[in-house]
């Protein structure tokens, strides 16, 4: 039998997709906001689901596959924010809802995540929405498939000295919940079960230790059965129990880089290589439930790649690339029959794309572009490339160059990560790195040591260099571009979100003479006081990571805090923060603005009411773009 694969536009009649014609003028703001994310398909194939921007915040919207015009749209609310969701079965989906003052920082460590489960019920004549409680999706443990009415939850017991962790089943019904499996003392406890929904593995640790406990079936007895140093490379991350329940799937960097490892449940202690990469960390693994085996995991090279364990699973990804050809393209989301695929598909300077691929009708057709309105002749083309710092280390980079820009040397923007740690830049679609580049200028996007994916050692070297090494290889960097004649070094700006707006304002403190100006979104500023910050309000957890990211000597912490040398700083910033963002005290925008006030720097600010600490609020977000468009046109032209 021959298969003929059919390519063909499906127009869904909600506006899905909308092709943007080329301009001559540049995209707007608005046209780098996505319209569509996390797209997913029911366990029957029937429906998709889609969070989309409806007034600034995201609305979940499920369409039929059979029939366009059935459409059901659950909006964000005045007090609420839909962060995503998950189907549990071809009726029911789990929502994943900031709730009210839970968007913004509390001192009850309670709601420190803040936020509430609600399960959509579709039915023929309506949606009924039940609240479940204070739970969120990353706490579901496992979906119980062989269940019809119950997830399991990791949930902590904020009342117990060590905020001791718990497995229980919650009814995605009624709310009401049994506890199934108790923690031992520990924090940031978490389980892992087999394919059954049995819970078999226990994850957590104190200040100092990391632990990995086993259960026997029928037992309520945990076994230790490894430890190591608190963010240790020897340190374990368990996915799942495959193999009928004796092997349990994990991640370690015990040997240089992530890995995926087996352990033998009935013999524990000794680890089995399943794979390890040459020169990245594994960054996903994916197994199938119904077989209980591994499918594939993933690593990011320059773009995100594959190695497969399932050659069903490889030649399905070998089909789609045959079919769409020229970009990156993998499954987001399947049905249960393994038929009917949500694919995305992305490059370097293509914004993404999303189709249905079925496999029984030999079909894929286009569902949706994730920002309909940009010219794909517009966008950047991303280079690849790599420089040395100045102790010799390689460090990997990126280049956006616009395509009209003309010929070098170049103005730049300086585009430093977030993080620091368990972050790095690629190839990959960025919209912000896209408005930058559609505005006239090449945007250099380093991956400093600290940055994730290139192996421990790469990793390690970031550890309390906040200021330090991570900085030197940012101003080597862009020194390297002067030196090559591809940058115009009179007309250099440095702009960063989260630790890169830290990274923005610690390099016009240091490298004053390097650039013409800076911005700086959600950021830290003084690391001593956001420490304080953190004990005080409760969280813990995010206190010790950073105390292990920055250190905790405090004239160390004062010797690279900007809001400390704003006296060094000589070129205009542009300094943004929300309120509702709950990374990062709003008290840490305050700290460098009244430092900057006092020295006498000029400086532009402005704090959003709405918007966390990604800005995940349409109208600010936009607002943001035009704030940082006008900035630059003034201080770069």
């Amino acid at each position: 039998m021959i298969k003929i694969w059919v390519r063909v536009a499906w127009l869904m009649t909600i506006g899905l997709c909308m092709i943007g014609a080329a301009n001559s003028t540049p995209p707007t703001a608005e046209d780098f906001i996505p319209q569509f994310s996390q797209f997913t398909i029911s366990p029957n194939g029937e429906y998709i689901a889609v969070l989309r921007p409806v007034d600034g915040r995201n609305a979940l919207m499920v369409q039929s596959l059979d029939n366009p015009h059935d459409i059901t749209t659950i909006p964000s609310g005045p007090d609420t924010y839909i962060l995503d969701y998950r189907w549990y079965n071809d009726e029911l989906l789990l929502m994943n809802v900031g709730w009210g003052t839970s968007l913004r920082r509390t001192a009850r460590p309670e709601d420190v995540n803040g936020l509430r489960a609600l399960s959509i019920r579709l039915t023929e004549t309506s949606v009924m929405i039940q609240d479940l409680g204070t739970w969120f999706l990353g706490a579901i443990t496992d979906d119980l498939s062989n269940d019809r009415s119950r997830v399991l939850v990791n949930y902590v017991d904020y009342q117990s000295a060590n905020y001791v962790s718990h497995a229980a089943e919650l009814n995605v019904y009624t709310g009401g919940t049994r506890r199934v499996s108790r923690g031992r003392s520990g924090w940031n406890g978490h389980f892992v079960t087999d394919t059954r929904g049995r819970v078999r593995v226990l994850v957590d640790g104190d200040q100092d230790t990391d632990r990995v406990w086993m259960q026997n079936l029928g037992s309520v007895d945990w076994n230790l059965v490894h430890e190591s140093p608190r963010r240790s490379a020897a340190a374990m991350n368990p996915w799942k129990v495959l193999e009928n329940g004796r092997f349990l799937y994990l991640f370690s960097a015990h040997e240089g880089r992530v890995g995926l490892y087996k352990m033998d449940m009935e013999a524990p202690g000794t680890l089995e290589r399943v794979y390890l990469h040459d020169e990245y960390d594994l960054t996903n693994f994916v197994w199938s439930d119904q077989g209980g085996r591994p499918l594939y995991v993933t690593f990011v090279a320059d773009t995100l790649e594959y190695h497969f364990f399932d050659d069903g699973a490889r030649s399905r990804h070998e089909r789609i690339n045959r079919l769409l050809p020229g970009g990156n393209e993998y499954v987001v989301s399947s049905d249960d029959a393994n038929n009917r695929h949500i694919v995305y598909s992305s490059g370097p300077g293509e914004a993404p794309v999303y189709y249905l691929l079925d496999e029984e009708a030999h079909s894929i057709n286009e569902l949706a572009i994730g920002y309909p309105q940009l010219p794909q002749e517009e966008m950047a083309h991303v280079e690849a490339f790599s420089y040395h710092a100045r102790d010799g280390l390689e460090i990997p980079a990126y280049l956006a160059v616009p395509p009209h820009i003309g010929e070098a040397p170049y103005p730049l923007i300086v585009w430093p990560h977030g993080g620091p740690h368990y972050v790095r830049e690629s190839q990959e679609f960025d919209g912000l790195r896209q408005f930058l580049a559609t505005r006239g200028y090449a945007v250099f996007a380093p991956n400093f040591r600290g940055s994730w994916g290139y192996g421990n050692e790469f990793a390690s070297a970031g550890l309390r260099e906040w200021g330090g090494a991570m900085q030197d290889d940012i101003t080597d960097g862009v020194q390297h571009l002067i030196d090559q004649g591809t940058v115009d070094p009179s007309r250099i700006c440095i702009v960063g979100w989260s630790y890169g707006a830290y990274a923005s304002m610690i390099g016009l403190v240091q490298t004053p003479e390097l650039y013409q100006c800076g911005i700086a979104i959600n950021g830290v500023y003084d690391l001593r006081a956001v420490q304080r910050e953190l004990g005080r309000n409760f969280q813990y957890g995010l206190q010790d990571w950073w105390r292990y990211s920055m250190g905790r000597d405090a004239d160390d912490l004062a010797r690279v805090s900007p809001a400390r040398h704003a006296d060094r700083i000589h070129a205009p910033v542009l300094i943004l923060h929300s309120e509702e963002d709950r990374t990062i005290p709003e008290g840490q925008h305050d700290l460098m603005v009244d430092a900057m006030r006092h020295a006498g720097v000029e400086y532009q600010e402005h704090v959003f009411e709405e918007g966390d600490h990604s800005m995940n609020f349409g109208p600010s977000m936009i607002e943001t773009y035009q704030l940082v468009e006008e900035f630059l046109a003034e201080h770069l032209q």
